[in-house]
């Protein structure tokens, strides 16, 4: 059993017998005596429905055990995704709905992490940052400097937008968080 104060976003947990993975978690005490009580917002992954829920700390979920294989990314096939077991070459489908907001990261030849719940792929995930170049961006206007100038980037491959500071032009690689999906610094 794993308690609530313990289930950190990105983990699959087990709630009246069906998978959710854990998308945001903030842990807050209520009152002077009311003890700590755990905001988190769940996804379900068999019907995609988001849902909040506020367990107290010590509230408890069953294990999830899962298989981890370590995956390349190969092809796209319309709606699915070709990866290839790293350890057995076999290839793999997933949907690009089970690959979520970080599908515009996704480059031939990633390396990933697929986990499975009983022969069921249930998340994909990624490295924690990426690098990309910057396929198209807008010039700034000149002598704005009020403030943190950002302005939108095109990806690499994919066409995906994200904020990037002013001073990062077409050609430049940046790293990128995968996890908030944002600008983390300009790669030399």
């Amino acid at each position: 059993m794993k308690e609530a104060i313990d289930c950190k976003p990105g983990q699959i947990i087990k709630k009246d017998g069906q998978l959710f993975v854990v998308m945001s978690w903030y842990p807050h005490k209520i009152g002077d005596r009311g003890g700590i009580v755990v905001d988190m917002k769940l996804k379900n992954l068999d019907t995609g429905n988001i849902s909040m829920v506020q367990p107290r700390s010590q509230d408890k979920f069953d294990d999830v055990v899962l298989e981890r294989k370590q995956v390349q990314y190969s092809y796209q096939d319309g709606e699915m995704y070709v990866f290839m077991d790293r350890a057995t070459f076999d290839q793999i489908s997933i949907n690009k709905d089970l690959i979520g907001d970080n599908l515009g990261f996704l480059r031939e030849n990633m390396e990933l992490d697929i986990f499975f719940h009983e022969g069921r792929a249930v998340s994909v995930v990624f490295p924690t940052f990426v690098e990309m170049e910057i396929s198209y961006t807008e010039n700034v206007a000149r002598g704005d400097t009020s403030g943190k100038v950002m302005k939108k980037a095109q990806l690499e491959n994919s066409g995906y937008e994200i904020d990037v500071p002013s001073f990062c032009n077409i050609g430049d690689k940046i790293k990128i968080d995968t996890r908030t999906q944002e600008y983390v610094e300009r790669v030399k």
